[in-house]
């Protein structure tokens, strides 16, 4: 079973370069049959925008990397 981290993307300027900062909101896991996954964000927590999943354990400098990945790949 695989397990995820969810997460609010922030992007910003800092010293006229674009960046990320990723907000961890959550856990996702797939479910027994492998056909569907499971969301879990904790109460209290308000997200709008664009949510990213990864696996467990990723560095700062991974996320940001797949996560341009995924944004040039999707023009997002």
């Amino acid at each position: 079973m695989q397990t995820y981290d969810a997460f609010s993307v922030e992007k910003y300027e800092y010293q006229g370069k674009p960046r990320r900062k990723f907000h961890k909101i959550g856990r996702m896991i797939q479910n027994k049959d492998g056909e569907a996954f499971s969301l879990y964000i904790p109460n209290g927590i308000a997200i709008s925008g664009h949510i990213f999943i990864a696996p467990v354990g990723q560095t700062e400098d991974q996320l940001s990397v797949q996560y341009k990945c995924a944004a040039d790949q999707y023009g997002i």
